[in-house]
């Protein structure tokens, strides 16, 4: 398989799509779930991820392999920070 991308962040949602469009045999998130455990088997090294996709607007997929994954759910909201160090709940704070 070739992608042709400068980053990972481009080639990881390359590697899912193209999971997903392969297993047809499947319905729903179930679909979607088996194609992000697909491409992150493909992944080397610490990676977090936060899957959505526009099909399954109220699934959140997530996988992590060495690094913290953190998701956090408000009234009508959700948050996964990115490269955090700390994750608070107030919705005024930023990561640092």
């Amino acid at each position: 398989m070739q992608f042709r991308s400068q980053t990972d962040s481009e080639v990881i949602p390359n590697l899912i799509n193209r999971a997903y469009e392969e297993r047809d045999d499947l319905d729903g998130t179930e679909r979607l779930t088996e194609a992000v455990r697909r491409a992150a088997a493909r992944l080397r090294g610490s990676f977090a991820l936060a899957v959505l996709h526009r099909e399954h607007p109220d699934t959140l997929i997530a996988v992590r392999q060495m690094s913290p994954l953190v998701v956090g759910l408000g009234d009508g909201e959700t948050f996964s920070p990115a490269m955090c160090r700390r994750f608070s709940t107030r919705r005024s704070a930023s990561c640092s």
